[in-house]
């Protein structure tokens, strides 16, 4: 009797061991929609928890990131966790290390590619236009803490696009280079190519997200594309569009 009653316990401890160690990849789905509102979901997910591989993409369906990743439990121990997005065949899977801990995050050598329809999964109110094309993420050293941001990144915009009532116009390959300034992250918006020329800047602070862009039509943008511009913000004496948008947290 004495022995069952040490063995038991020993049985619970090595249970409860083994349901970490081997937990499915599918619970990160379950993490990740409740702390995104069931907005994002992680599909056709396997491996564990510790180790493998899914594809991020909203509740819809309409996209997709290929993710692959490592988590070191060690860091665990002192509340930090420690994500290795591990490489992959398929050459659009994100890559790089993310390091949360402390309301914080360090990035190393993180590179994301995302449709730009991502921006309307996760904008807090409704974009005034439909991006398309594809954006892509370039950080090779950025650390964010609530009192200090240090390092930046990259953002392109390729294959840029806007749509609206039927319109669309090519805005060529939009680039940002973001950096602290003061309190926020800020990044200048230029583009190349395209149907208009486009600059202004975008803000990331604690507030929200602000966005100023300066659009203006190039000589051979048809009349509707013209007044789909138009109708985007206010245009001045030289048909130059001056938009402003933002979404508060």
């Amino acid at each position: 009797m004495m022995r069952f009653s040490i063995v038991v316990p020993w049985l619970l401890i090595v249970a409860a061991v083994a349901l970490v160690v081997l937990a499915p990849a599918t619970w990160l789905d379950r993490r990740i929609a409740a702390a995104s509102g069931g907005t994002l979901r992680l599909n056709d997910s396997e491996g564990t928890v510790w180790q493998g591989r899914g594809a991020l993409g909203d509740v819809g369906g309409t996209w997709r990131i290929p993710v692959a990743w490592r988590i070191s439990p060690l860091p665990l121990l002192r509340g930090a966790i420690d994500i290795e997005l591990a490489p992959s065949a398929d050459s659009d899977a994100a890559r790089g290390r993310l390091l949360l801990e402390n309301d914080g995050a360090d990035l190393r050598n993180v590179a994301l590619r995302m449709p730009a329809s991502v921006l309307g999964t996760l904008a807090s109110t409704r974009l005034p236009v439909e991006p398309g094309g594809e954006l892509i993420l370039d950080a090779p050293q950025f650390r964010y803490q609530p009192n200090q941001i240090d390092g930046a990144f990259n953002l392109r915009w390729q294959r840029a696009r806007l749509a609206t009532a039927g319109s669309t116009v090519d805005l060529g390959t939009v680039t940002a280079h973001v950096a602290p300034q003061g309190s926020a992250l800020v990044g200048v918006i230029s583009n190349v190519g395209g149907d208009a020329h486009i600059d202004g800047d975008v803000s990331f602070s604690a507030s929200g997200i602000a966005l100023r862009a300066n659009i203006a039509p190039g000589p051979n943008v048809p009349p509707d594309i013209a007044r789909m511009l138009a109708a985007l913000g206010s245009a001045d004496a030289n048909g130059v569009v001056h938009l402003q948008w933002s979404a508060r947290r």
